[in-house]
């Protein structure tokens, strides 16, 4: 009986391992795979996960200052709110855009630079979102597909963040230049950039919501991968990643 107990421990922290690993091994992977170190590229990522901390703190400042809370019982989905709450992840937008412009930042290799920084935010967002998430609740004795598809959405949320970054970078570049706001290029990152960042975490909490008895929940999983390799492309056409 107590080897099976033992047993049973050992699976629940190899799914544990295999969890983290999913979650974080790209990560690591991407950044030997650009050869960023070579660039000086780990002191860009720090830069850029604090910069995460200080936006995110802002973001949750006055957030709290202007979102209204109810008492009273809410449904499952609020649309309205739901839209309210994830209209401030655009703030996320202006400490990217902080970031690009900060002489802290600066690397030979501009690519290198665009990766370093999205490596960064998307490291550090990971860790505070899915590290301590996985910790408390994936050593489980029950498997469930829920931590997994937790770790394969910040693998997508990293490309998508990177991808955020080139854009934002090359919509700085257009506004350096002088080029018309109103011009397709602008109008078209700005589009995306609002669909990434408000659109479609509020279509992610609807479906997690839909399909909480789903696992995995692959209608959620579906569409954020789609959106991920739809952001994908339209990156390396417009931002040249």
């Amino acid at each position: 009986m107590g080897e099976f107990k033992l047993s049973v421990q050992g699976m629940a922290y190899a799914h544990l391992i295999n969890c983290m690993l999913l979650c974080f091994g790209p990560y690591f992977v991407l950044y030997r795979a650009k050869n960023l170190s070579d660039f000086g590229g780990l002191r860009v990522c720090l830069y850029a996960g604090l910069g995460y901390f200080l936006t995110t703190a802002c973001k949750m400042i006055i957030m709290a200052s202007l979102l209204s809370y109810s008492t009273e019982l809410q449904p499952d989905f609020d649309l309205q709110m739901e839209l309210n709450k994830n209209t401030f992840n655009l703030i996320d937008i202006i400490g990217i855009y902080a970031i690009l412009r900060s002489k802290w930042t600066a690397l030979n290799d501009s690519r290198a630079r665009l990766y370093s920084i999205g490596l960064g935010w998307a490291f550090t967002e990971g860790l505070c979102t899915n590290f301590f998430y996985l910790i408390l609740n994936a050593n489980t004795d029950e498997f469930s597909w829920k931590y997994i598809s937790k770790a394969f959405i910040s693998n997508t949320d990293m490309l998508e963040i990177i991808c955020v970054v080139a854009l934002v970078s090359h919509a700085s570049k257009l506004i350096n230049k002088n080029e018309n706001l109103l011009s397709l290029k602008f109008i078209s990152i700005l589009f995306v950039v609002i669909i990434r960042n408000v659109i479609i975490p509020t279509l992610l909490t609807y479906l997690g919501i839909a399909n909480a008895k789903s696992d995995p929940d692959i209608p959620l999983l579906s569409s954020k991968t789609i959106f991920t390799l739809v952001l994908l492309m339209f990156s390396k056409v417009n931002a040249f990643l």
